[in-house]
């Protein structure tokens, strides 16, 4: 439930989930040190249905917050074509919680500023987390047409979110005489994204490459920061993604691919803590990945060139250009079919 950060998407919709490490994180990002955890669902089916009709549901619910949630899915096919429909939503209340919502430390200077003034103990949030209740839902629909050598599909998503962000021990109101007026200035967070997918693909050799996709995603998105029953500030972040990706055939021992990456985004913040400018940012990338195969060892290589601009849209002109170039090898020795050893080396 990761507020404004977090993946809008219900656990039922997941199909299976990959996580990439070493080189091959180079094909998604030049910061990726870590690796990648890939999340796949069926929103863009790319192969045909086993069934023409088929579907799951989920419910849930949590004593710690009284939450609920739901979810459910349908897909399937005819000839060629495919489909895809999902909903989702949860609610929670505040976050129960043992003892105290402010640290012990913030509470003792609390009381010994009440006692230096004179004035009566103050009383402190206890038991529940204040401000940390939250609704989210969201909708998706795809359609894909699968072919001999090919597919091409669409999706389109929404997703709503609105919770409260928990205050800090500066914001904290230890008034005992705090009404329910004083507790709806807290900060609330309305959000909304918008996203169209579009996923095609070629599934059988030609030239020197076995395979090629190209993705594109346009998304609109929103929050806002409301405070009391007021609009703070208004953050929207509209843009593209797209990337093309060529599998190329083996070239004797070596396999892999090499692909290009680019994306366009447009950041605007309105209202009180608008602290940033308005910009637009461009970003461009090439990147490769090949291995090796020496059974049982396979070697890795991985490399990326990205280009960033940042326009400053405020008349002034300014602008900041940047590149990055990102280089990983690395090693996997296949001991038996449990166990592997890998190292990798980035830079």
């Amino acid at each position: 439930v990761s507020p404004d950060h977090a993946v809008a998407m219900d656990p039922l919709l997941i199909e299976r989930i990959e996580v990439v490490r070493g080189p091959a994180a180079l094909l998604y990002g030049g910061n990726a040190v870590g690796g990648v955890v890939n999340v796949i669902d069926h929103r863009i089916h790319t192969t045909l249905p086993e069934r023409t009709l088929e579907g799951r549901t989920a419910f849930r619910a949590s004593s710690v917050d009284d939450g609920k949630s739901g979810a459910l899915l349908f897909e399937g096919g005819a000839g060629r074509f495919a489909w895809h429909v999902d909903a989702y939503r949860r609610t929670s209340d505040d976050l129960r919680i043992p003892g105290f919502a402010e640290a012990s430390a913030f509470r003792a200077e609390e009381i010994a500023h009440a006692e230096e003034e004179g004035e009566p103990a103050p009383e402190f949030t206890r038991d529940h987390l204040p401000n940390s209740s939250q609704t989210s839902d969201g909708a998706a629909g795809g359609f894909s047409w699968i072919g001999q050598r090919g597919y091409l599909g669409f999706a389109v998503s929404g997703h709503n979110a609105r919770y409260g962000v928990p205050p800090g021990a500066h914001e904290h109101e230890a008034d005992p005489a705090a009404t329910e007026e004083s507790a709806e200035e807290f900060v609330r967070i309305d959000l909304r994204q918008r996203r169209l997918d579009v996923d095609g693909g070629l599934t059988q050799p030609f030239g020197i490459f076995r395979s090629a996709r190209v993705k594109l995603g346009l998304a609109d998105y929103r929050h806002q920061e409301i405070e009391g029953s007021e609009i703070g500030t208004v953050f929207k972040n509209r843009g593209y993604d797209g990337r093309l990706e060529l599998l190329h055939k083996p070239l004797g021992r070596v396999s892999g691919a090499i692909g290009a990456q680019s994306s366009r985004s447009e950041f605007e913040a309105i209202g009180d803590e608008a602290f940033l400018p308005a910009t637009r940012t461009l970003q461009h990338a090439l990147f490769l990945f090949e291995e090796v195969d020496f059974k049982p060892l396979t070697w890795q290589l991985g490399a990326r060139v990205d280009t960033q601009t940042i326009d400053v849209r405020d008349g002034s002109g300014r602008s900041r250009d940047d590149a990055g170039i990102s280089l990983s090898t690395g090693a996997v020795w296949q001991l038996n079919e449990t166990w592997s050893l890998a190292s990798t080396r980035a830079h």
